[in-house]
């Protein structure tokens, strides 16, 4: 309100007032044009490759160079006549925090790297972070994604590149809802790799097959899917995710023995998830050079971590190398009803190096392994209901107590039971026909 003052003259007016201007606060630029044009004016604050036409016509590759331009974090949409962008050589690195963002449209729309020439990342970060929604990342001569800071994905496809699908140095995080899939198949390298944080998909399902190396690399942080550490719940019932058919290993956690802040005993490279199933991994591990020593990371396991693995119903099975391979324990929660399988695997069903492998409360199937079924070297095994039969080594053998409630630990080449600690068989376990070597 603005005081007219003495005798209703401006010239009196003795208000005193502080003008604001508000909008959304983080600026946006829309795509509404497929080709691969600069932008014509990096001074103006305006995405324009032809300042010679009305309006705004703006490209990707323009975009990308005005946020770059522009401090702060900026927002890219897509016109909804935008479906697929092909851009001609590599797109300008990132140096700012920007979203590239499609979910306004029915489908994901496309950015094919097949004419982008050698050399090409399809989105390369070099400052600031990354988020990128509803987009599909295909045919790069390099990586889908490469970023030296922190990744955000929702609902993507990053697929047929022929080094990783998608490369961070620090955090890699996918989202979703319960009815859609990101999905990471057929690149050259590792599918989803972070150098050292985690990949955490915490709310989304995963598909992460044929990739030329292992599905899922985290080398200093955890793997965590569909899983609230700490609860041992999963963060929601919704699809299986699929690690299956990957050259080496399935899913790697190497946290280095880092430990995390503000804890005093809780160390990086644990393997969280649940309704996963990890499949047929270990396809360019030849067949006699399988890498059966635990210590070989990306022996083409189902799934390794150097800390911890907890998982919720999963099926691990048919994976060249180990099912499990972890350092510490291996713990399987679900329902009382399901049955978690780690069947069929080159070496053994489940191994813990220096841990237990406990499934109290579930059904477990660990049945025709290349080597033992179940194994705890240092540890003990704690099992409710085991159907350990037809492996090639031991049934079971651990290195502390073993408890197992009922089941059937039959036909194994190597023998029955090897224990160094106590052991408590219930009445309801059936022991039978196994072989000694």
């Amino acid at each position: 309100m603005i005081s007219p003052g003495e005798n209703g003259s401006e010239a009196y007016d003795t208000s005193d007032f502080t003008a604001t201007i508000s909008g959304s606060g983080v600026p946006s630029f829309e795509v509404n044009v497929t080709g691969d044009e600069p932008d014509a004016d990096l001074t103006d604050g305006v995405c324009d490759v032809d300042l010679s036409t009305d309006g705004n016509q703006c490209t990707l590759r323009a975009a990308i160079q005005e946020a770059n331009k522009r401090e702060g974090e900026d927002t890219i949409t897509f016109e909804s006549s935008i479906s697929a962008i092909s851009p001609e050589k590599s797109l300008p690195d990132i140096t700012e925090t920007v979203t590239i963002d499609a979910s306004s449209h029915s489908s994901n729309v496309e950015l094919n790297g097949s004419n982008a020439g050698k050399n090409a990342d399809g989105f390369s970060v070099k400052k600031g972070d990354l988020t990128i929604k509803n987009l599909t990342v295909s045919g790069f001569s390099r990586n889908g994604v490469k970023s030296d800071g922190y990744v955000q994905l929702s609902t993507v496809e990053v697929t047929d590149n022929k080094a990783y699908g998608v490369f961070a140095k620090s955090d890699i995080v996918i989202s979703g809802t319960e009815t859609t899939v990101s999905k990471f198949n057929k690149n050259g390298k590792i599918g989803l790799y972070s150098q050292t944080g985690n990949v955490a998909a915490n709310d989304a399902t995963l598909q992460v097959e044929n990739n030329g190396d292992a599905g899922i690399v985290s080398e200093g942080g955890d793997v965590i899917i569909n899983f609230v550490p700490g609860t041992h719940l999963p963060t929601y019932v919704g699809k299986q995710s699929i690690i299956k058919g990957n050259g080496k290993s399935g899913i790697i956690a190497n946290g280095r023995g880092k430990q995390k802040e503000d804890t005093d005993d809780e160390y990086y490279g644990n393997v969280r998830a649940s309704y996963i199933v990890v499949e047929g991994n270990g396809v360019k591990i030849k067949k006699d050079g399988i890498a059966l020593k635990p210590s070989l990371k990306n022996a083409g396991h189902g799934i390794y971590a150097s800390n911890y693995v907890e998982l919720i119903e999963p099926r691990v099975v048919d994976n060249k190398g180990y099912g499990i391979v972890s350092k510490y324990d291996v713990i399987i929660y679900g329902s009382e009803t399901a049955t978690n399988e780690f069947n069929n695997n080159g070496g053994a069903g489940i191994y813990s190096q220096l841990g237990n492998v406990a499934a109290r409360d579930v059904i477990i199937s660990v049945e025709e392994n290349g080597r033992f079924g179940i194994g705890a070297n240092k540890g003990g095994a704690f099992l409710n209901d085991a159907t350990v039969i037809n492996n090639k080594g031991i049934g079971i053998v651990v290195g502390g107590d073993l408890s197992i409630n009922k089941g059937k630990v039959c036909d194994n080449k190597g023998g029955e039971i090897k224990v160094k600690g106590q052991e408590s068989i219930g009445e309801d376990v059936v022991i039978c026909d196994n072989e000694t070597q």
